[in-house]
Formats: C-alpha cells, sequence, structure tokens
C-alpha cells in the first residue's frame, strides 16, 4: 500500500510569498528607477534656468557699460559651479564642459521706428549660436520655444538688452527606452535682462580690450 505525501499549509505559503516577491520587486524597481529618472530631469531644468539668469544678472550689472571678451569669458565659466553635472557628464562623453553646453551671450538694442513700433537688431554675440547681424528680430509669441531669431514679444520697446542662451543636452543614465522616452532630452533656456546702471536708450557695448576673436561685433555697434 501507498500513503500520500502530506503538504503542510505553512510550505505553501511561503512558496506563495516567494512568488509574489519575485513579481512585485521587478515593479518597484522599475518604478523607482523612474521617479529618479524624473526627479533629475527637474534637476537639470533649474540648474539651467540658474546658469542662464546668473550670468545675465552678472552682466546686467555693469557700471561702465561695456564688457570684454575676458569678462565674458569669465561669467559664462560659472556655469562650472552653477551646474557641476556638467563637468561629469562631459567627462562621460570625452569633451570639455564648454563642448558639452551651448552658451551664447548677445547685446540686443530697440530703434523706434516711424510708425512707433520698435525693431530689435543685434549689437554683439558671443557664443556656440550667435544671434545674427543686420537682420532685425523677429517677435514671437511670449510662451514659444527660445530661438536666436526671435524675441518674446512683451520685451519690445525702449532700451537694450543683455540676451543669454543656453542649450544643453541631456542624455539619461538609465535605458531610457525602457520608459518609452527620448534617449537625450534637450534644453533651451533664455534669459533676457535690461542693464542696470546705464540709462536707456543706452546698451551694454563690446570693449576691444583682451579680446580674443570669440565675440562678432555688428556693423554700427563697433
Amino acid at each position: 500500500m501507498s500513503r500520500a505525501a502530506s503538504v503542510r499549509p505553512g510550505s505553501c505559503r511561503a512558496g506563495s510569498v516567494a512568488v509574489e516577491f519575485a513579481l512585485v520587486i521587478p515593479i518597484l524597481i522599475f518604478l523607482l528607477t523612474g521617479l529618479y529618472q524624473m526627479w533629475t530631469l527637474t534637476v537639470v531644468n533649474r540648474e539651467l534656468e540658474t546658469v542662464a539668469a546668473s550670468i545675465g544678472q552678472m552682466l546686467t550689472q555693469s557700471t561702465t557699460g561695456s564688457v570684454s571678451d575676458d569678462d565674458l569669458a569669465f561669467t559664462a565659466s560659472s556655469t562650472m559651479v552653477l551646474f557641476p553635472g556638467i563637468l561629469s557628464d562631459a567627462a562621460n562623453k570625452g569633451l570639455s564642459w564648454s563642448d558639452d553646453i551651448g552658451i551664447t551671450i548677445s547685446s540686443v538694442v530697440f530703434g523706434q521706428q516711424a510708425n512707433g513700433s520698435y525693431q530689435a537688431q543685434v549689437a554683439w554675440s558671443r557664443g556656440t549660436s550667435k544671434r545674427p547681424c543686420g537682420t532685425a528680430l523677429s517677435a514671437a509669441a511670449d510662451d514659444a520655444a527660445p530661438s536666436p531669431t526671435t524675441l518674446p514679444q512683451d520685451l519690445f520697446g525702449a532700451g537694450s538688452l543683455i540676451v543669454v542662451d543656453v542649450v544643453f543636452a541631456y542624455t539619461p543614465s538609465f535605458v531610457p527606452t525602457a520608459f518609452l522616452a527620448p534617449a537625450t532630452y534637450t534644453y533651451r533656456k533664455s534669459v533676457y535682462l535690461q542693464p542696470r546702471y546705464i540709462a536707456a536708450p543706452s546698451y551694454i557695448t563690446h570693449s576691444s580690450t583682451d579680446a580674443d576673436g570669440g565675440t562678432t561685433i555688428c556693423q554700427g555697434y563697433d
């Protein structure tokens, strides 16, 4: 005669828990990884906004009404402090930090036309995506994406601006396709600030002192 093997209820429960654990853990890891990536994207976005705003603030505090290439290079280098992640990101890509992020600084002057409207012209521009000389910048919707050839329409008026454009391509640390996300996120940030200590409609000029040839000075503003 044979006897059927008995199964203890406790062993069944233990096996069930192990199976549930094996099913839940990958989902938890997936969710936590996604949350971490979202947090990282938010931090990068905030730090890039800080970079653009800080560079603009430093330049618009000029009391002489003029900046040199050394001044522009110095303010741009503050990126390494304001956005320290650029150093590790550049190292991972085998680039220098300045080649890993696009920073363009421009002086824009507004001139009043016969019909009372204002036209925006670039006085000088330095960086990876220089704003064009000799072509009036177009007015765009205030919520339009930043572009080297446009300005938000509400900015048009008497005076001048220092414009800082920042472009950065961020590649997530984890496999992006696992989250149905793009492989690279391209951030475009622009800041528009009026000079503080010079009277409108004057503008911050570019000084030839310590010139390194990296700045384009537009005709009529040299």
